[in-house]
Parts: structure tokens; C-alpha cells; sequence
């Protein structure tokens, strides 16, 4: 028999949460993961760490996208677990089935667990089908969050990593096309439960404006161009009721389009088709 895959965990902090991480990494315990890194995303200097993690410097915050690309740096497993800061597991078998489950199914890039708020509820935004329809439902789904969920070590590496320019919002949705496009596939256990508390992205300063930014940007690197004005346009639509200039929305098209920094490489047919199928294509 092949030698078992290993696991390691990515948390990410600020340092700001001092208790909810010594939580955080105490269900990361109880449910059969160690291996921790903690990413100190921040230039503060590093204090009240759980004694049993790893704590690598970022020495500046590099973001969520990027604090997790050196978190996956700065650990060895073949499985990396990532979890917020303010999250805690509730599954106590949670590190036995991530490393069955990558173990039995190598085309799987990515296992989405289920997010729950303290009154047990998965707000629309955390589920990765559309709205709130199927949240109990286990699948192949076309996107996952960053903050609850396992990650394949080489299909991470193969595609490269997290956009760290985005610095946060739509990273997860750009990671999960270039999975697609390279012919793995993300699954979404309900079962494996995450609970964080209920949040609203508005949290975030200039939130709407950074997502149509890195949504552009997702857009073109990833999507054929007879579909990406379709995708821009839809969710444009969208963006202006959250109060996006027009002028301001289109002005960040024609720059992601113009930019040298933006690379294409649009997924094939096949791919748009298999996103398609699973009821997420790339349009919406």
C-alpha cells in the first residue's frame, strides 16, 4: 500500500484574536490535526500562541491570499487544512476523513467543509451552490471558502497557488477555475462542520469595489471571451445596486483587459461545460 498522506494546518492571524485562536487551534487538536502553522500576518511581533504551533512572520500583512501561500511555504504536509482565526471545528473526526477522503479520490483538488454561525445557520454567502439551496447536500461544487477547507498540496502547487494580488475577496473563486481548468475537482462535505461567526463582507473598507476589482481580474484570466462580457455584465448588474459607479466599473474592465499583469489562460469547453453540469456555470 502507498505511504498514508500526511496533513498540516494553515492558520491565519493578525494577532488581534487572541482567544478565539487558542480556540481555533484547539478544535484543529481535538479533531485529529496538528502539524499548525500560524501565519502572523502582520508586522507586530508575534504574542499569546498556543505553545504547540509553528509561527512563522510575515512581517507585513500580506493579505489572505497571500498569507496562505506562505503559510502552504511554511508547512509540509500533503494536505493542508486551512481555518480562520475566529473559526472553530465542531467535527471531532474531521482529520480522519480529510485524509481518507484525499487518499480514496485523486482528482479532487480541494474538500469543502459545511460553515455554520453560533446558532447553527450557514449564512447564503458561505454556501457554495447557489442561494441557499443545497447546503446539506454533499457534491462537486464549482467554488469553496478559504477559511474552512482542505487543499491537495501538489494541485495547489500545480496551478499556483492563491492570486496574491487580490489580497482578499474572489480569491477562492479564481483558485477553484484554475483547479477546474487543470482537471481536478472541489468537493463540498456538508458532514464536516466549521463554525464562525456571522459576518458581513461590508466589514471589510471599499469590500464592494475590491470585489468587482478581483472579480475582473478572475474574469479575464480565467474565462473564454465569448462568456466573460456575459459574466461581467451579469454580475456588474449586481454591483451597481451595491452602489459601484458605472463609469468607475467600466473604467476597471478596460484596465484589467489592458493590463500586462493580467495573464490569460481562458479553461477550455470542456471545462466551462463540466462547470455547467454541476449546476455553476461560469456566467453567473
Amino acid at each position: 500500500m502507498p505511504p498514508s498522506l500526511t496533513s498540516s494546518t494553515v492558520v491565519l492571524t493578525t494577532g488581534s484574536r487572541p482567544a478565539e485562536l487558542a480556540e481555533a487551534i484547539h478544535s484543529l487538536e481535538k479533531s485529529g490535526l496538528s502539524d499548525h502553522t500560524i501565519v502572523w500576518n502582520s508586522p507586530s511581533l508575534a504574542n499569546q500562541v498556543p505553545n504547540n504551533c509553528a509561527v512563522v512572520p510575515a512581517g507585513q500583512n500580506l493579505g489572505i491570499p497571500g498569507g496562505r501561500n506562505f503559510g502552504v511555504a511554511n508547512s509540509t504536509g500533503d494536505i493542508v487544512v486551512f481555518l480562520d482565526d475566529d473559526a472553530k471545528v465542531l467535527s471531532a473526526d474531521l482529520g480522519h476523513r480529510v485524509r481518507d477522503f484525499f487518499e480514496k479520490n485523486p482528482r479532487y483538488g480541494a474538500l469543502a467543509f459545511r460553515i455554520v454561525d453560533e446558532s447553527g445557520v450557514t449564512m447564503q454567502r458561505h454556501n457554495p451552490r447557489f442561494g441557499n439551496r443545497g447546503v446539506s447536500k454533499p457534491g462537486v461544487v464549482a467554488t469553496f471558502l478559504g477559511g474552512a477547507c482542505a487543499i491537495r498540496r501538489t494541485a495547489f502547487t500545480e496551478v499556483g497557488g492563491y492570486d496574491d494580488t487580490f489580497f482578499y475577496s474572489m480569491e477562492e473563486q479564481d483558485l477553484a477555475w484554475r483547479l477546474f481548468a487543470a482537471d481536478y475537482l472541489i468537493w463540498y462535505e456538508p458532514s464536516l462542520l466549521v463554525q464562525h461567526p456571522a459576518t458581513l463582507p461590508s466589514r471589510h473598507d471599499e469590500a464592494a469595489q475590491r470585489t468587482w476589482q478581483n472579480r475582473v481580474t478572475a474574469a479575464i484570466k480565467s474565462l473564454p471571451y465569448p462568456i466573460l462580457p456575459i459574466y461581467l455584465t451579469s454580475h456588474g448588474v449586481r454591483g451597481l445596486r451595491s452602489g459601484l459607479s458605472l463609469r468607475w466599473a467600466i473604467a476597471q474592465v478596460v484596465k484589467g483587459l489592458r493590463s500586462k499583469k493580467v495573464v490569460r489562460n481562458p479553461m477550455s469547453w470542456t471545462t466551462v461545460a463540466r462547470l455547467t453540469k454541476i449546476g455553476r456555470p461560469p456566467i453567473f
